[in-house]
């Protein structure tokens, strides 16, 4: 079996299409083979790409382990072409799961400041439970509101639209919008404290 593999890579003219081809009957070694050959140019490709060494790390196992799976369906004539086209993908995977993660971040943040703002004192470990048992409070406390409250609240201290923008997206004169905004938050108040002691 490898005499004729070492034969078939040798009268190939594209010997990637034989390690491929061997991949996709799940050739470990013929995936090791590909791996070294194409790796540190793409690992450098990836790196140019997203900026980051342990990203473009992550990215290039997923590349190869993609690569892996759908070998059996390659009709290609170029394998580094082939590689790069899933090293791009994935690329787009993780700096998408990045941003993502990103923007909870932020979103927690501005729960945690709207929580504070609500009345539950400082940020720091003196005032402050645990962060997840916090979300989970605010969470139950903004289902608990008026539609038109949660609205408010949403938009003008989690999304931070400036009072200006938040009455414009609610079709208020802005003293309408702070007025609803004050009730809103005195509301959450409330909601947030029987949360508290239903504990």
């Amino acid at each position: 079996s490898n005499r004729r593999w070492a034969f078939t890579m040798t009268c190939d003219p594209n010997p990637d299409r034989a390690l491929i081809h061997r991949c996709g009957e799940g050739d470990r070694a013929a995936f090791d083979a590909l791996a070294r050959r194409h790796g540190p140019r793409l690992l450098a490709f990836l790196q140019r790409l997203l900026g980051d060494r342990s990203l473009a790390e992550d990215a290039l196992q997923g590349t190869f382990l993609a690569a892996f799976r759908h070998a059996s369906g390659y009709r290609g004539d170029s394998a580094r072409a082939w590689l790069l086209t899933i090293a791009r993908n994935e690329a787009s995977r993780l700096r998408a799961r990045e941003e993502r993660a990103t923007r909870n971040a932020s979103l927690m943040d501005s729960l945690m400041d709207l929580g504070v703002a609500a009345g539950w004192g400082a940020r720091d470990p003196e005032h402050l439970v645990s962060l997840a048992q916090q979300s989970e409070r605010l969470k139950d406390a903004l289902r608990r509101l008026e539609g038109s409250e949660r609205e408010v609240l949403l938009l003008r201290d989690v999304q931070q639209l400036s009072g200006k923008e938040t009455a414009q997206a609610l079709g208020l004169p802005i003293a309408a919008m702070k007025s609803r905004l004050h009730r809103a938050r005195l509301r959450l108040a409330v909601e947030l404290r029987k949360g508290k002691d239903a504990r």
